[in-house]
């Protein structure tokens, strides 16, 4: 799925926890690092206390295949 712009990538990543009702809480930040990049940070908890850690680079200049989350 290509990424449009930040603020539509921000807004699904923040709605993540009302979408989903697995996920117990949400520690995750996305902020700007450059004109394109931006950065992904946190934790996602799940039900049964699974925790899933995160770190991603996003580079909203790229073509989609070239995108890391």
């Amino acid at each position: 799925m290509p990424l449009p712009d930040f603020q539509t990538y921000s807004a699904l990543i923040y709605s993540l926890p009302e979408r989903y009702a697995s996920i117990r809480h949400s520690t995750l930040v996305l902020a700007t690092i450059g004109p394109t990049l931006a950065k992904l940070e946190g934790q996602l908890t799940f039900t049964g206390d699974v925790v899933l850690d995160i770190w991603a680079l996003v580079d909203f200049g790229c073509s989609p295949a070239n995108t890391l989350i």
